[in-house]
This record gives structure tokens, C-alpha cells and sequence, in this order.
């Protein structure tokens, strides 16, 4: 299962990827595990993609299996201008985490993310305050989770 939920999160990197299309130094990775969120290091936005929990939700019949892929995606970038964070500016990032992110993987009636996988369930954590105050750095994450009728 390891294995289909790393690919699973290839397939949403692929698909923010080509929704947004960023530019460097902008980025969308679902390569990175451990991902630098150090002010210091950080530039421009970047978009982190990793599994978070993955299992079988429930034994459908004796030939197949409902299993459920969680993905979390990580969503950051650094404030550089003078003096702090605007309202603004944290609302255009909250706006392109719900716009770019949530609502496409979230879309019941869009192709789905990879074959006949499909989002369950969803939740987004708009932005980490404290983060935000003390490190002028954007943090949002959302939390995917996909099923998909699996044979056994």
C-alpha cells in the first residue's frame, strides 16, 4: 500500500502542477519527506505533497477491499516586503490554497485524481498563526482523504 499512496501523491504534485504551473522560484514537490521550513531557506511558494495515512476502511466483499490514502499537502511561502504580513497578502495565499488546492482535489464531478480514486473527505488549516507573527512565513495545510474499491 506504501507504494500506491507515494503514487498517489505523484499524481496530485502532477495535477497542482499543471493547474497552477508555477515558476522558480516557486515549486511543487512530492519528493521532499522532510520538507525546510526554515525562514532563512525559503523562497518563493512551495508546495509540499506527502502521504499522511493510508489502510484498508473496509472489507467490501471476499474479492475486494474499500482502502483509504491520506494525503497532507503543505503550503508555504515567506513574507519579504518591509514591516509584516498584510491582510491581503494572507488572503490571496488562504484564497489560492482554496482555490488552486482544496476545491480541485475536492471536485466530486472533475476526472478523478488518478483512475477511479476519489476524495472522501477533506479539511484545511487556512494558516498557522504563530508562524505567520513570530516568522512572517504563510503555513496552510490541507488533509485529502481518497478511497478506492480495490480487488483483492
Amino acid at each position: 500500500m506504501i507504494a500506491r499512496v507515494l503514487d498517489v501523491c505523484d499524481a496530485v504534485a502532477n495535477l497542482i502542477n499543471r493547474e497552477w504551473g508555477p515558476t522558480a522560484p516557486d515549486a511543487v514537490t512530492s519528493e521532499d519527506f522532510i520538507p525546510e521550513l526554515a525562514v532563512d531557506t525559503i523562497t518563493g511558494r512551495k508546495v509540499y505533497v506527502m502521504p499522511s495515512q493510508y489502510g484498508q476502511a473496509e472489507v467490501l466483499d471476499r474479492a475486494s477491499d474499500l482502502n483509504e490514502y491520506r494525503i497532507t499537502i503543505i503550503i508555504v511561502e515567506k513574507y519579504t516586503v518591509a514591516n509584516g504580513p498584510t491582510n491581503t497578502w494572507v488572503r490571496n495565499l488562504m484564497l489560492f490554497v482554496q482555490d488552486q488546492i482544496y476545491d480541485r482535489l475536492m471536485n466530486h464531478r472533475d476526472e478523478p485524481v488518478m483512475e477511479d480514486l476519489m476524495p472522501e473527505s477533506g479539511s484545511v488549516t487556512p494558516y498557522d498563526y504563530e508562524m505567520l507573527v513570530e516568522a512572517k512565513m504563510f503555513v496552510s495545510e490541507v488533509e485529502i482523504n481518497f478511497q478506492k474499491v480495490e480487488s483483492i
